[in-house]
C-alpha cells in the first residue's frame, strides 16, 4: 500500500511539474492568491507576457497599477471586486512599457472554493491580445469608414448623428447638415481613367477636412458625394462654413502635371427648422443641392430660401 501511494504521489509530482514546465514556456502569466494568508504567487512568464518584472509584483502586489493604463484601473478592479464575490471575471486592459509603447492584455480571473463554499483563493491567467486587438480595431475602422478617402462612411454617419441630434434636442441647439457633389468629376473617370479618379478623390477628401472644424462630422457617402454635420448656434455660422467649403475650390487640383478645375453644388438643411431626422435632413439639404446646382459652380443653398444667381 505504501509503494502504491508513493507512486500516485510520484505521478502526480510529475504531472504538476509537466505542468509548470508548460505554462512557463507559453505566452500566459498565471497567478494565485490566497485570501487567508494573504500570499501571493506568480508565474515567470509574466515580464515575457507583460513586460512588467515578474520581482517587482511579487514584491508589492499592487505595483500593477503604476504599468496599467490609468483609464484601465477601475476595471481591474471591478473584476477583482466581482471575483471576491465568487463570480469569475473578465478584464480588458492595456500595459504601458518604459518606452511608451501600449499593449492590450486579457486578464481572467476565477475565485476557488472549499466544500463549504468559503472563496479560499483567488487564481487567474493573462494573455496579450494585442493582435487581437489591432485586428478587431482594423475591422470596425472598414466598416465605418471609407476605404478609398479614409473618411467616415454613411454607416458611420448615421450611427453619430443619432447621438448629435439627440444632444441638440436635450440642449435646445441647432445642426446644420451639409451636401455636397462634385461637378465635373465624372468626366475626370471618362478622360483619365479611375485610377486618376481615385487619386482625385482623396485629394478633394483633404480639402474638405481642411475647410471643416475638428468637431465637425465630414462623411463620404456616395461616388463624388459627401456630408457635412455642423453643431452650432445658428444659420449665419453654418452658411460662413459652407463658404469656406465652396472656397477650396476656387483653384484647380493637380495630377501628374495637369490642372483640373472641379466645383461643389451644396445644399444646406438646419435642425429642426427643416426636419428632426437625419433622413429629413439628409433629403432637404439634398434638394437644395440640386437647386444649388441649377446657379452653376460653387453655389450654396439654404433649403426653404429663393436660389439667386
Amino acid at each position: 500500500m505504501t509503494r502504491f501511494i508513493r507512486n500516485l504521489w510520484l505521478k502526480a509530482q510529475k504531472s504538476q511539474i509537466q505542468l509548470n514546465n508548460i505554462l512557463e514556456n507559453v505566452d500566459i502569466a498565471t497567478w494565485t492568491y490566497d485570501v487567508k494568508t494573504g500570499e501571493f504567487e506568480l508565474s515567470s512568464s509574466l515580464q515575457r507576457v507583460t513586460g512588467v518584472p515578474t520581482e517587482l509584483v511579487n514584491q508589492d502586489e499592487n505595483s500593477w497599477r503604476k504599468f496599467t493604463h490609468p483609464e484601465d484601473i477601475k476595471l481591474i478592479e471591478a473584476a477583482l471586486h466581482q471575483t471576491n464575490k465568487g463570480i469569475p471575471a473578465t478584464a480588458d486592459f492595456r500595459i504601458i512599457g518604459k518606452d511608451g509603447s501600449i499593449r492590450w492584455m486579457q486578464s481572467r480571473i476565477f475565485p476557488l472554493v472549499d466544500k463549504e463554499g468559503k472563496i479560499t483563493q483567488s487564481a487567474g491567467v493573462i494573455i496579450d491580445i494585442t493582435d487581437h486587438k489591432h485586428m478587431e480595431e482594423k475591422i470596425e475602422h472598414l466598416a465605418y469608414h471609407d476605404s478609398l478617402t479614409g473618411l467616415p462612411n454613411r454607416a458611420y454617419l448615421e450611427i453619430s448623428s443619432h447621438y448629435i441630434l439627440q444632444e441638440a434636442k436635450q440642449t435646445d441647439s441647432k445642426v446644420a447638415v451639409l451636401f455636397m457633389d462634385l461637378n465635373r468629376f465624372k468626366s475626370v473617370n471618362d478622360s483619365l481613367g479611375h485610377q486618376a479618379g481615385d487619386k482625385l478623390l482623396r485629394m478633394i477628401a483633404a480639402r474638405l477636412k481642411e475647410a471643416v472644424r475638428d468637431r465637425d462630422l465630414l462623411a463620404r457617402v456616395g461616388g463624388d458625394e459627401f456630408v457635412v454635420v455642423l453643431q452650432g448656434s445658428n444659420r449665419q455660422e453654418f452658411l460662413a462654413i459652407a463658404e469656406r467649403l465652396v472656397n477650396r475650390f476656387n483653384d484647380p487640383f493637380s495630377i501628374d502635371g495637369q490642372l483640373i478645375p472641379i466645383a461643389l453644388s451644396l445644399g444646406v438643411s438646419i435642425y429642426p427648422d427643416h426636419g428632426t431626422t437625419l433622413d429629413d435632413l439628409l433629403n432637404k439639404a439634398d434638394q437644395a443641392m440640386y437647386a444649388a446646382k441649377q446657379l452653376g459652380d460653387n453655389q450654396i443653398v439654404l433649403f426653404g430660401t429663393q436660389p439667386s444667381s
